[in-house]
């Protein structure tokens, strides 16, 4: 996020707000181990990247903030950073809840894809560390 760059750039190490009214949304590949077990490492990439790329327009879509992806998670919010601030924020992330489902239909593929989403809405801290490197977090408070 552009305030925690800023605040990086002035030298802080750890950055952490909270926010007590905002959305994240968590999702995975349903089965992604059986999905993928005959593929190859290319194979797995190219995979993730089709579905992805499709999540990606999802989220500039719906003007929400894209976190990260660890393997096949895909993490998301709305409410905050501050330029992703928007009072509908738990509702516009169960409609990309529910783009992203029919989005997953939508891939080629020989096997039936699903995707599992769910959504927390409250307070959280979020922070941002470099002490290895970037990492930006979330918290239930």
């Amino acid at each position: 996020p552009n305030t925690a760059v800023n605040k990086l750039r002035q030298g802080v190490d750890f950055i952490y707000e909270q926010y007590d009214n905002v959305s994240i949304l968590f999702s995975n590949i349903d089965d992604f181990d059986n999905l993928t077990s005959h593929l190859t490492p290319t194979q797995v990439v190219t995979f993730l990247n089709e579905i992805f790329s499709k999540f990606d327009s999802l989220t500039d879509e719906h003007h929400v903030y894209k976190v990260e992806t660890i393997g096949d998670v895909y993490l998301i919010c709305s409410g905050c950073p501050e330029e992703y601030w928007r009072n509908d924020h738990a509702a516009i992330l169960s409609v990309v809840a529910l783009d992203m489902v029919e989005a997953i239909q939508e891939i080629d593929s020989k096997e039936k894809i699903s995707v599992r989403v769910g959504i927390h809405t409250g307070a959280v801290i979020a922070g941002v560390s470099i002490f290895y490197s970037f990492l930006f977090l979330f918290l239930y408070v």
